[in-house]
């Protein structure tokens, strides 16, 4: 008896063992505005330009085109070798004139104190008048020693503090993470303080550009949310600016799009991406997250969960919500669509919901 129930156990864990999970959504009746399809274009927000501080010749290029590079990277260094000798040099006159100063300090101590001695004696009459006039003449001399000893001192350090800059100017760092549009800088090439080295494009200065016929441009508000496909992937958008420009020649007008969440990694200029514009009026319409869609070859597919298992399913799309998509075909009210897990998923294979995804 021991045994059977020992068994029944072991058999229930490896059934257990072989579900998968998955967190899912469940379908739902959404009001949804009807949409129309149109093409717009990955565009840069900002470049940033990295300049060269000094003048010298470039020894060492790090950083190609198409490369990513994090804040602070080192992507090029600049010849440094005389400017070391400079730093160097300089150095060691500092070390000389605070060693200097530092002397005619002591002296200028004891001659104040041979002054003051030769003052006593000549009240006196134990020392002549000559005495005394040398002793304040040494003392003179020592001071202006140790005024001018200062001034030198000062000067060095101003041109040390330059040399060391131009030698930090040597190495050049990335300003920002992003990735290299161009690249100027040649090993061997002359460079003058100010000529650009490389162009950034930075993290995050992507957005979407396209041109919107009149009607549909004076539907659109900022800070509306909309659905773009790029790559393969649903993401979704916000009217940031309606630009205040018309093609003369279609007389469509521009609008502006930002990236609600990061976007696809590695977007190139120029790249098209299909958005979904709302017309018209709202309309009952099955919707599910947009994490449950998955770009197949020729379509999307949706996996549902069945009887505990997995039911693949080809779907066809419609127009997009903030973080949901609407289904016209594939997919019922009800249904139980997974969002996390569903990838590598057989149809028929066993699973088991860990989570709904609210």
């Amino acid at each position: 008896m021991r045994l059977l129930l020992l068994a029944s156990l072991l058999c229930a864990s490896l059934a257990s063992a072989r579900e998968t999970p998955v967190v899912v959504d469940t379908a739902r009746i959404d009001s949804v505005i009807q949409s129309t399809s149109l093409t717009a274009r990955v565009v840069a927000t900002e470049t940033v330009l990295v300049p060269a501080d000094t003048e010298e010749t470039i020894r060492q290029v790090n950083a190609r085109i198409g490369d990513r590079v994090t804040k602070g990277d080192l992507i090029a260094t600049l010849e440094s070798q005389n400017v070391r000798l400079e730093v160097q040099s300089l150095e060691a006159r500092q070390s000389y004139l605070e060693e200097s100063l530092a002397l005619f300090i002591e002296q200028e101590r004891l001659r104040t104190a041979q002054v003051e001695r030769a003052t006593s004696l000549n009240t006196r009459d134990l020392l002549t008048r000559d005495a005394q006039e040398q002793a304040e003449l040494n003392l003179m001399t020592t001071r202006a020693n140790r005024v001018r000893t200062a001034f030198e001192l000062k000067d060095v350090e101003l041109d040390l503090a330059d040399a060391r800059k131009r030698l930090a100017q040597t190495n050049v760092y990335a300003p920002s993470s992003g990735r290299i549009l161009s690249v100027s800088a040649q090993s061997g090439g002359y460079v003058r303080k100010g000529e650009t080295l490389f162009e950034i494009l930075p993290d995050g200065a992507l957005e979407l550009d396209a041109e919107i016929r009149v009607d549909a441009y004076e539907s659109l508000s900022v800070g509306q949310v909309l659905t773009a496909s790029l790559r393969g992937q649903l993401v979704d958008v916000s009217v940031r600016a309606l630009l205040a420009e018309e093609n003369q020649r279609t007389g469509a007008r521009t609008v502006r799009f930002a990236f609600t969440d990061a976007p696809p990694a590695n977007l190139v200029v120029g790249e098209a991406a299909r958005l979904e514009l709302p017309v018209g009026d709202g309309d009952s319409q099955v919707t599910v997250a947009k994490d449950a869609v998955m770009p197949v070859a020729g379509g999307h597919r949706i996996v549902v969960i069945e009887d505990g298992k997995a039911a693949p399913r080809s779907v066809r799309l419609g127009p997009g919500l903030p973080g949901r998509i609407a289904i016209l075909e594939g997919v019922e009210a009800g249904d139980q669509v997974v969002v996390q897990g569903q990838e590598g998923l057989r149809p028929g294979q066993a699973v088991v919901i860990v989570e709904t995804d609210a």
